[in-house]
């Protein structure tokens, strides 16, 4: 399963999302949705219900979307996924427009018996204020990461106190991964943050997705 989150307003970002390599999911059984809060704006959210009715592939939290309600976005999806899909072996979680190499995820997903997260690392970045130290965890950064569906329990069953960061990567795949003991596996390679179609076409030829 492949869940994105985007803001309510993002509607150029689904739908590019959705021609660039969405339409493949449908072709390998893969689901696909996206994630997001209430848009606090009523005519954002009349757009949004239109656009719901014609794709039938958008997930709404039961909240306004705001950045800081962005961990509760990602606990919805975690829910959400051991609602709907709960046999899933994994869930690729992203965040904006990227890229997937989709032949590399593929192997990871064989290994699925792993309580594991895959993407890229980052390590001694320096915290904000409120943090009671002086760097956060090892965490996956960005935002986009492959997550085995036993670490999702185990992070959802973590989740239910009152007391959360609104950094969600730090939050989910560091502070609560690292207190779960939930191998975190650095794959540098795993994504792609294109900047431009030029760069679209070169990861679409590099990864084996042969249509836009």
């Amino acid at each position: 399963m492949v869940l994105s989150v985007t803001e309510p307003e993002d509607i150029a970002i689904r739908n590019t999302i959705r021609v660039w390599w969405g339409h493949l999911t449908l072709r390998n059984n893969i689901g696909l949705g996206f994630v997001l809060g209430i848009a606090p704006q009523e005519s954002v959210q009349k757009a949004l219900n239109l656009e719901d009715k014609h794709y039938s592939d958008i997930i709404v939290a039961d909240f306004i979307d705001t950045p800081a309600n962005r961990t509760l976005k990602i606990l919805t999806a975690f829910d959400w996924m051991i609602q709907v899909c709960p046999y899933a072996p994994a869930l690729l979680k992203l965040d904006g427009v990227v890229m997937v190499n989709r032949n590399r995820i593929s192997t990871l997903i064989r290994e699925k018996s792993r309580r594991a997260i895959w993407g890229r690392m980052l390590e001694g970045a320096p915290a904000g204020p409120g943090y009671p130290h002086s760097v956060y965890p090892r965490h996956a950064a960005g935002g986009n990461y492959l997550i085995s569906m036993s670490a999702v329990y185990d992070l959802v069953k973590a989740s239910r106190s009152p007391l959360y960061l609104p950094l969600e990567d730090v939050w989910f795949t560091g502070v609560l991964a690292s207190f779960l003991s939930i191998v975190l596996i650095d794959e540098p390679d795993l994504f792609v943050y294109p900047h431009s179609r030029s760069d679209v076409i070169e990861s679409i030829g590099k990864y084996g997705v042969r249509h836009i």
